[in-house]
């Protein structure tokens, strides 16, 4: 059987754009609903350059959305991530 369409798959993120910004936004904005609090950044200057290093470090382990609940905790608790590792582990623990 042969199909008259041609279906191609590619990975969107990081290959037709980049959505390291925004994920840093959506993910501090969705912690701080979380949290019960407001003090929501609309964005990227709203942020400290350390914000942005320790996240774009930390960002290409996140495998899935529920992932940036992970990174938002350990900077809340004050908890140093170094990759998967760490990322794995508390994703259990949490």
């Amino acid at each position: 059987m042969s199909s008259k369409y041609k279906v191609i798959f590619f990975d969107f993120d990081g290959v037709i754009c980049e959505s390291t910004d925004e994920c840093m936004v959506t993910s501090w904005n969705a912690w701080e609903m979380w949290e019960s609090r407001s003090e929501f950044r609309r964005k990227l200057s709203d942020f400290s350059e350390e914000d942005k290093i320790s996240f774009r470090k930390l960002r290409p382990y996140v495998r899935g959305a529920g992932e940036y609940y992970i990174l938002r905790r350990a900077q809340s608790d004050g908890v140093e991530l170094n990759g998967q590792n760490d990322i794995d582990h508390y994703g259990k623990l949490w």
